[in-house]
């Protein structure tokens, strides 16, 4: 444990050691060698040191579990903290993870690859020596992903620059997703095709903060709780079907500038129970979502029992496919 009065000597000497590491957003394995406080301490209200799911829900557990392959964002006010030294580690390290500092030192990014125990601590060293102390401990459980709907591919957004001209780029639909999630358009005028309870990656890759948001409160999604740096990551999940495409998600610091790429929620479910497809089929009948589709479009034309299906539209059976692999 770090100890209570250093001089002011010793705590610069730690800085150039510790703050290069910090300043390139270097990722911190818990391969035993970062040094643990073996304090008792809990979470420090004295700068709101809290933790976010992937989803951007606070968890105000007081032994959080976190799941293995999911990001948690973690955060303090540095309002609290003015003048002080910021230094982040992973402690009890019984679960292999990484931990990503980002620049202003006010928020870090944990993501877990084994089981066990595993904290985030934050120390606070003053100039006269004083110091403060928050750590957030908890478990790491591999929760897999074959659950129905655990496993759905997202669709990624890039923020790549700033101003009413900002464009933020819907990627390539995923692998296997091409056929289902449909993207068209270019620029600002990009269109996309996602599904209830889709995720929608947004990825901050300007140099700026941005703070993604919905026009309409809450939907199709919540907002971002706080603005993404640079590498920063919100996932949207669509809880709301939207008919027509439109343009629902805005920078919340930027509002102005209006929506910043266009798509509709399409409810998977509601199709499949429109069809009545349950009394007949099997789910997860392919590789991937595309599979599905051309053996569904291959059928239709060539079993009898599912040539009553002729006329059904090609937005349905996408989103059969789409539900077939994975049951949201």
């Amino acid at each position: 444990m770090m100890k209570k009065h250093m001089s002011l000597l010793k705590a610069l000497l730690i800085v150039s050691a510790i703050v290069p590491l910090y300043q390139n957003c270097g990722r911190l394995k818990s391969s035993g060698t970062n040094g643990t406080f073996g304090s008792v301490g809990a979470r420090n209200i004295d700068f709101d040191y809290k933790v976010f799911d992937p989803s951007y829900d606070e968890i105000t557990d007081a032994n959080p579990i976190f799941d293995v392959g999911q990001k948690y964002i973690f955060r303090i006010n540095l309002e609290k903290l003015n003048g002080a030294l910021i230094f982040w580690d992973l402690v009890y390290l019984g679960a292999s993870c990484d931990l990503k500092v980002f620049n202003e030192k006010d928020s870090a990014e944990m993501e877990c690859y084994s089981n066990g125990q595993i904290g985030v601590s934050v120390t606070a060293v003053y100039p006269d020596g004083n110091e403060k102390y928050g750590e957030i401990i908890g478990y790491v459980n591999d929760m897999g992903t074959s659950g129905p709907g655990s496993n759905i591919a997202p669709i990624t957004v890039t923020i790549t620059t700033a101003g009413n001209s900002q464009n933020w780029n819907i990627e390539n639909a995923p692998v296997g997703h091409n056929s289902v999630n449909v993207v068209t358009g270019s620029g600002i005028a990009r269109n996309v095709v996602v599904y209830l309870k889709q995720p929608i990656r947004i990825v901050n890759m300007d140099t700026a903060e941005h703070k993604p948001g919905s026009a309409t409160a809450g939907i199709p999604c919540k907002s971002a709780p706080f603005p993404l740096k640079t590498e920063q990551s919100f996932t949207c999940i669509t809880n709301t079907a939207l008919a027509d495409f439109d343009k629902y998600i805005i920078d919340e610091l930027d509002n102005m500038a209006g929506g910043r790429f266009n798509f509709q929620v399409v409810d998977s479910k509601a199709v499949w129970q429109k069809n009545n497809c349950t009394t007949c089929h099997a789910m997860k009948t392919g590789n991937d979502p595309n599979d599905i589709l051309n053996k569904l479009n291959t059928s239709i034309i060539n079993v009898p029992g599912m040539q009553t299906y002729s006329s059904m539209t090609i937005e349905d059976r996408r989103a059969l496919a789409f539900y077939m692999y994975y049951t949201p």
